[in-house]
Formats: C-alpha cells, structure tokens, sequence
C-alpha cells in the first residue's frame, strides 16, 4: 500500500509504481495530457524590404520584423501568411512611428539588421532571430524550434541565457522572480489564491529579463489566452503560447531597468471613445495600492502624483482601498483629493 501526500488529505492506494515527481503535474490537480505537435516555421525563400520593416515569406508562413526604434522591433508571425487588421488595439501602430536608421548585411547564412544600439541576426535556414547589443552579448534569441503553431495555438521559444532572471507578468503571488514557473494570463476572480495559484486578477503579457550587465522587455501583443512557459517543461528555454491566429510581440532591449520610453509609448494608444473626448486616457493603466490603515491616505496618494511626473500625461490612475478606508475618518478629503488629481491631469 502505498500513502499519497496532496497537501490536503492522506490518500492510500493500491498502485503499486513508485511515486516520483515525473509522475506529477506541476500544480495538484491539473491532470497531464497529451497535445498535438507543433508545426514549424520554415526556411527563408525571400525578402521584401520597406524603409521600417522586414517582410519574409517562409513558404505558406510569413514572418514580419518592424524596426520601430533604435532599441525596439516587432515580431509578428502567420501561419497562414496572411497577417489581419486589428479593429482595436493597445500599441501604436507601425507606421506612427518615426522612421529609425539601420543597416544591412546578407549573407547565405543570415540577414543582419543593426541600428544604433542593437543588432538583429536572422537565419535563413530556419527564420530563426537572435539579437545582440553592441558588445555582442545576446538577448531575446530564439531556439530552434524558433516559432510554430497547431491547432487553435501559436508559440515562440526564446533561449533562457546563463545567469538570466524574469520579473512581471501581471499580478502573481509567490517570489518575484518566475525563472521555472508557467505564467498563464486569463483574468479569474481568485478569491483563495495561495503562493502556487496562477490566473488571478490581473493578466499582463510582460516581463522583465534581467542580466548581470543587460536587460530587456518583451511584450506579448495578444488579448487571447496566453501563457509564458519559463523554463519550467524544458530548463533553458522560454515558451510564450497564445490562442491567436498569430504570433505577435514586441522586444525593448534596456539595457538596464528604468521606465522605458519605447514600452510607454507603444502602449499608450488612446481608445476611441477617449480620444474623441479628448482624453487620450491609455489603456494600461498605473495602479496605487495603499495596504496601510492610516490616515493620510489623501496625501499618500498627491505624493505618488507627484512621482509619476516622469511619465507620459493623462494616465488612469487606479488607488487600491479597502473598504475600511472609504469611511470618514480615514479618507476625510476624497473629492478635494480626486480635484486635485483632476488638475494634474490624471
């Protein structure tokens, strides 16, 4: 007989197998199961060029690369070849952007593309990218495979550098640090999170890669389901998977980790209805969160106005209260509060 520990209750068996942990799914409770291979980007066949971007046809795949800054470029990937228009979307497009200088290098074996600050390698063979700083050193670099797809699913695999630690991803629970953990953003009303929950109230696609002497930020530009593998099925290597027809996301090398221009103007696209208000309120918002029971909370919140000076104008700012400091005594100035913030063009 043998006993099994689940963390909840002592469940005694027949099963005769010795228990290991190859026998266990990540989190109690999520059954194992077994999935369809993926397809795979091919080969380059050929290249059109514009003064922004990159377009390679790989067969029935089309693979497009936008240099939109001298630190960011765009990675949009389809199956079918064919890349849709969007009706909404949170990123600026493409061509708002300013045109950016780079330069070019073919060779059999590759296309490199290198603007002021980074150098973006493309291989032919497999449309794999990887992409280097100025020293060389690379970051955000595909693995072979580079990127692919099945049914109702498409993915790319990043090479997890040595020494290479992760930060973001929305709000979790646990350490900060998601290096050999699966990050799944689908927003649930998460109402017993523990240290191993996974969905909760908010889904970002971002995260931070952080280095000794590099960093850099990938945005996954998806509002389908989506999911970070981080090193957790295969040690050393990243998979990002969405839903989506596409493979869509943005790389903002730092290289050190300080708000980025390039990330707060890709995602600081007004809505409709805001910009015909005049409001221009972005759809990522900046969030507060007081946990402290004081009374200051008024002021708590005019100094971290005062913080965010260094960002783009007109954010929605979001202040976290429990209930208990809406009460009087606690929060006696709120509408002299929101009137200031008003002013300041929050």
């Amino acid at each position: 007989m043998t006993v099994v520990k689940c963390g909840l209750h002592d469940r005694f068996t027949n099963c005769q197998l010795p228990i290991t942990q190859s026998y266990m799914p990540q989190y109690f409770g999520k059954l194992q199961k077994t999935e369809q291979p993926w397809s795979t980007i091919g080969s380059v066949e050929s290249i059109n060029k514009t003064d922004r971007a990159f377009h390679f046809n790989c067969g029935e795949t089309s693979l497009n690369l936008s240099i939109l800054a001298p630190n960011l470029i765009r990675v949009r990937m389809s199956p079918t070849g064919e890349f849709k228009s969007r009706s909404q979307s949170i990123t600026v497009p493409d061509e708002e952007w300013e045109i950016t200088p780079f330069e070019v290098r073919e060779t059999d074996e590759k296309i490199e593309i290198e603007t002021a600050q980074i150098t973006i390698s493309v291989n032919r063979d497999r449309a794999s990218i990887e992409c280097f700083d100025k020293s060389g050193k690379p970051f955000a670099s595909d693995c072979d495979p580079s990127m692919g797809w099945r049914t109702g699913a498409t993915a790319g695999w990043k090479r997890i550098e040595a020494d290479e630690h992760f930060y973001g991803f929305g709000e979790r629970t646990g350490f900060l640090d998601k290096l050999s953990q699966v990050k799944t953003h689908w927003t649930i009303d998460a109402l017993d999170y523990n240290s191993l929950s996974d969905e909760m109230y908010q889904a970002i696609p971002f995260y931070i890669a952080l280095n000794p002497d590099r960093a850099y930020g990938l945005f996954f530009n998806t509002t389908f389901w989506s999911r970070f593998d981080i090193g957790a099925e295969q040690p050393g290597v990243l998979r990002m998977e969405t839903r989506g027809p596409e493979l869509d996301y943005y790389i903002i090398y730092g290289p050190e980790t300080r708000p980025n221009s390039c990330y707060l103007h890709a995602v600081n696209r007004p809505d409709a209805a805001s910009a015909k208000m005049g409001a221009g309120i972005p759809p990522m918002p900046l969030e507060l969160r007081l946990r402290r029971r004081c009374a200051g909370v008024g002021e708590g919140i005019s100094r971290s106005r005062h913080s965010l000076r260094c960002h783009p104008p007109r954010h929605r700012l979001y202040a976290r209260l429990p209930h208990f400091y809406l009460e009087p005594e606690a929060f006696p100035r709120s509408c002299e509060t929101a009137r200031r913030l008003e002013s300041s063009r929050f």
